[in-house]
């Protein structure tokens, strides 16, 4: 039956992989940030801000805390109150673009790789194709970007949001 891959193609196709170290792998991608460099200054910028705001709502809520104790002007409480969430606002807007602008990024990074690897296999001799089906290898193709499409968008952004806040709270 065509669809019976009882003869162990599967095992042969994935010992044939190549793998990469990750700092193989690094210096294969890093060629496809290039005309990336502003968006990523500015999404690392924007995660500067909102890192500040996570920072600075704690610091708010200190103040309101020792003036309420101290039994201070309702007023300040108040005031304190609406930076507090102009602060928090600041800090979730600035996350917002950070991840719109590094997903954006990505994706003009993933297409460039997805444009080099359909040409590659349009160039590869028909022989290639009984041995590996072009289904597997376009499902492959595309559960790889996916996959490298998620760590430039969130995995990126929430790995450096995270390694700020980390380096703020010391």
């Amino acid at each position: 039956m065509w669809f019976d891959y009882g003869d162990g193609w599967e095992a042969d196709a994935e010992s044939q992989e190549k793998r990469f170290s990750t700092r193989e792998l690094a210096a294969k991608l890093l060629p496809y940030f290039r005309g990336h460099g502003r968006s990523i200054v500015l999404v690392f910028l924007l995660l500067i801000i909102g890192t500040l705001a996570k920072l600075g709502g704690p610091q708010i809520l200190r103040a309101v805390i020792n003036i309420a104790v101290g039994g201070g002007n309702m007023g300040t409480i108040i005031f304190l109150g609406v930076l507090f969430v102009f602060i928090v606002a600041i800090g979730l807007v600035m996350e917002y673009f950070a991840v719109v602008m590094m997903a954006r990024a990505g994706l003009h990074i993933i297409t460039a790789i997805k444009v080099k690897l359909f040409r590659h296999i349009l160039k590869l001799p028909v022989a290639f194709f009984t041995d590996y089906s072009p289904g597997r290898l376009l499902s492959r193709v595309e559960s790889d970007n996916e996959s490298l499409k998620q760590l430039f968008s969130n995995v990126t952004v929430n790995l450096m949001g995270s390694i700020l806040l980390f380096v703020g709270i010391i």
